[in-house]
């Protein structure tokens, strides 16, 4: 699976949420990062992607553990980058070296339902984004590509530029299905996120019906 993913480029692993129990004995030492009372269902997420950024490390035959900061987002051992996902149905994480590239981020999307795709278009879609919708033969996969695709862009640069991106200021611009590679752009006016303004590169895939979107900066 996910044969359009460069995955040479990067440590990936993925896992569905169905944790076996040796998958979650294995990265039980993260518990101490989830409150007492934190729901069954967050923890098994937290537990799964965190299951995916150790396979990472255990790729590379790396003993490391994974912080987290005070937003819930992981912190990295040094000369490492990384990012990881979840949907109601699996985990995702990918993983690189620092020498090798400078920002990295990923999110995983279950393809949305038709009435989500009139949710996603009013909401988060700029009017040329939904003229893409509109015109394509598959709504719902494209809707839930650009979706992903912004939110990917949002947790590639925010370790780098500390600010929050909104939907409109990702604008999807194209998309190749059969290569499993898009554009998007950063547009904004904000000063913390003007040196970041520009075209990024993404690559994509399905997982079953679940879609992943990956890009990177080397």
């Amino acid at each position: 699976m996910l044969n359009k993913i460069s995955k040479e480029k990067f440590q990936l692993s993925y896992t569905s949420l169905s944790l076996s129990d040796e998958q979650i004995l294995s990265v039980k030492k993260y518990e101490k990062y989830l409150a007492s009372d934190v729901s069954a269902k967050r923890k098994n997420d937290f537990l799964g992607g965190r299951w995916c950024a150790q396979e990472c490390f255990l790729n590379l035959k790396v003993d490391a553990e994974i912080g987290m900061g005070d937003k819930g987002q992981p912190i990295w051992p040094q000369n490492y980058i990384g990012s990881i996902t979840h949907s109601k149905d699996y985990a995702l994480a990918v993983l690189a070296k620092t020498s090798e590239h400078k920002m990295l981020g990923c999110d995983l999307e279950k393809l949305v339902t038709e009435q989500r795709v009139n949710v996603i278009k009013k909401m988060t879609l700029t009017p040329s984004e939904v003229q893409l919708v509109e015109s394509s033969s598959e709504p719902q996969a494209l809707a839930t590509l650009i979706f992903s695709a912004k939110e990917t862009l949002y947790k590639m640069l925010y370790p780098h530029c500390q600010s929050y991106i909104n939907f409109h200021e990702g604008v999807f611009l194209e998309v190749d299905k059969e290569n499993g590679r898009y554009e998007i752009e950063l547009v904004s006016d904000k000063e913390e996120l003007k040196p970041f303004v520009g075209k990024y590169r993404g690559e994509f895939d399905w997982l079953q019906d679940n879609i992943v979107t990956i890009s990177y900066i080397s």
